[in-house]
Parts: C-alpha cells; structure tokens; sequence
C-alpha cells in the first residue's frame, strides 16, 4: 500500500508539473468535437514530453467521462484511468498505437467512480498483461458491480440492460429536444450532440 501512495503521489506531482509545464490548448486551437466521435473522449493533446491525455469534449448534458492520461515509458506505456464506456477503452487503445508502438503495461485508476474503471475491458482485450493499479478500496469497490453498480466486476446482464435502455430513452429525449424550433439554435445543436 505504501509503494502504492508514493506511485499516486509521484504520478500526481509530475502530472500536475507537466500540465503546468504546458497548459492545455484554448478551445480554438484543440480539435474540433465534429472531428471525433461524439460523446466520446477527444484526440490525445501533448502535455509534456511523452505525456498526452484525452480529454471529455466540451458539452453541457451528457455523462462525465474522466480525462485519461498516456504515459509513454521507455518499456510501455501507463495510462491514468481509462474512460467511461468500453468504447473510450477502446479509443485509448487506438490513440495509444497511434503514439507509440509500445504496449499498455499499467493503469492506475484513480477512484471506483464509472467514468474511471470503464474502459479496462477494452485495454485488457489488447494487452492481457496490464498491471491493473488502484487502492485497496478502489478494488473492493469496482468488485462490488452489484451493489455500487460500478459494473466492473462479473458481467451483469440486467445492469446492461437497464443501461442501454436508459441510453435509449435519454437520447430520444436529446433528438426530440434538437427538433425543438424553440430552443436557441446552439443549444439544439449541443443536444443533437448529445443525443449521437
């Protein structure tokens, strides 16, 4: 648990120097939301030598995803989290053989909340190998899909189910709400967003 801390505190203090060492792009010059999937985390952004992350595009409704930092090491590469759906585990992996030719050998995750476990299936489908690092608590908990509904743990076909459906119902909501000729043109638009 120790080496644990001291690992979370140096990646902290050198996440924090090297975002600081280069502050993120202004909106105006990232890349454009349109020019990667809606609702999913945007291109890898360089933060310090060897050191990207993926940011959540800007939007006002829809479910947080956590960024994800990519952290190329001389024998791999180590993320920070992973995303909210196994479909941003899936972006990372891909951004990540963009960057590198080198393997995902850890991620840490930072905390149990969805937004930060999600895409480990995505990563461990590529890389089995991948150290998985987290707290003891953090571990106990993304076990517990049942009763925190983190769904990490076995896979849960009802937690599924009631997922999709409620991603099925909440994008109607968002389509229905981006025909709305009474809402202002740009919030229609960020709701056609959402709803994709």
């Amino acid at each position: 648990m120790r080496v644990f801390a001291a690992v979370c505190f140096v990646s902290a203090s050198f996440m924090a120097t090297a975002c600081r060492a280069q502050p993120a792009a202004p909106a105006a010059e990232r890349p454009a939301q349109s020019s990667y999937p809606s609702g999913r985390l945007m291109q890898p952004e360089p933060v310090a030598e060897h050191v990207w992350v993926m940011r959540q595009p800007d939007r006002l409704w829809a479910a947080v995803i956590g960024n994800v930092e990519i952290i190329e090491q001389s024998d791999g590469v180590v993320l920070v989290d992973s995303g909210g759906t196994i479909a941003d585990g899936e972006d990372v992996v891909g951004a990540v053989a963009r960057l590198t030719p080198k393997p995902i050998k850890a991620v840490i995750i930072t905390h149990w909340h969805n937004d930060h476990p999600l895409g480990i299936p995505a990563v461990l489908a590529k890389f089995p190998k991948t150290r998985i690092i987290a707290t003891e608590w953090t571990g106990k908990v993304m076990a517990y899909a049942d009763v925190l509904k983190v769904g990490i743990g076995k896979p849960d076909e009802k937690l599924a189910k009631t997922r999709f459906d409620g991603a099925v119902e909440t994008s109607a909501e968002f389509r229905k709400s981006a025909q709305n000729l009474t809402l202002p043109k740009d919030e229609r638009q960020q709701f056609a967003i959402e709803a994709a």
